[in-house]
């Protein structure tokens, strides 16, 4: 009788014990499951690193130019257009935007806009002095040119000349000679004064 109770008891209890390694056993397949489907979801999800250095949505202080409008927002790299994240990779415009190197740290927004104009008036007579030296040489080419080809002709005129004549010519040669030399250091003086004011008044 008491073989037979403790064999009916150890029956449910066997059974008892047994249930739970049944539900372990199922969730650790279904642990197992929701960490294997993360694994696969994540990898189509991974994303390339952005260009843009604000992130969609910043409130971009200090770049609107519009003094009625409020501050333009961040958007997705996709609403921008393709050129511009390639613009400063063309040295032209790299140097040419040197306005960037301006220090404007502690600026304040009119700060900066005074700073900005100042420097793109130097760029811009840097830019006028250049093409005006060019235009100078060119025309210095031009000059000596024709002089080649007039001291020929002169050198044919002295020779036939008789020495009276010949002190005469030279005399105003000189005389047309000191004159070009104070007319270009005139202008010289003159350029140098209108640098010196421009950079003043900036």
């Amino acid at each position: 009788m008491l073989k037979a109770a403790t064999r009916t008891v150890r029956a449910p209890c066997s059974s008892l014990r047994q249930a739970p390694f049944s539900r372990t056993y199922a969730s650790a397949s279904a642990t197992a499951s929701s960490s294997a489907s993360p694994s696969t979801s994540s990898t189509p999800a991974e994303t390339t690193s952005l260009p843009s250095a604000a992130p969609p949505g910043t409130v971009l202080k200090g770049v609107s130019i519009y003094k009625d409008k409020a501050d333009p927002i961040a958007l997705q790299d996709h609403e921008y257009p393709s050129w511009l994240f390639k613009l400063l990779d063309d040295p032209s415009i790299a140097s040419a935007s040197s306005l960037a190197s301006i220090e404007m740290a502690g600026m304040s927004k009119g700060e900066a806009r005074a700073a900005q104009k100042r420097q793109s008036k130097i760029l811009r007579a840097a830019q006028l002095a250049k093409e005006k030296a060019e235009a100078k040489a060119a025309e210095r080419a031009a000059k000596a040119g024709s002089v080649d080809s007039t001291t020929d002709a002169s050198a044919e005129k002295e020779a036939a000349m008789s020495p009276a004549e010949k002190r005469a010519h030279l005399l105003s040669k000189a005389a047309q000679e000191e004159h070009a030399k104070r007319k270009t250091l005139r202008r010289a003086n003159k350029e140098a004064i209108k640098a010196r004011n421009f950079v003043s008044a900036s």
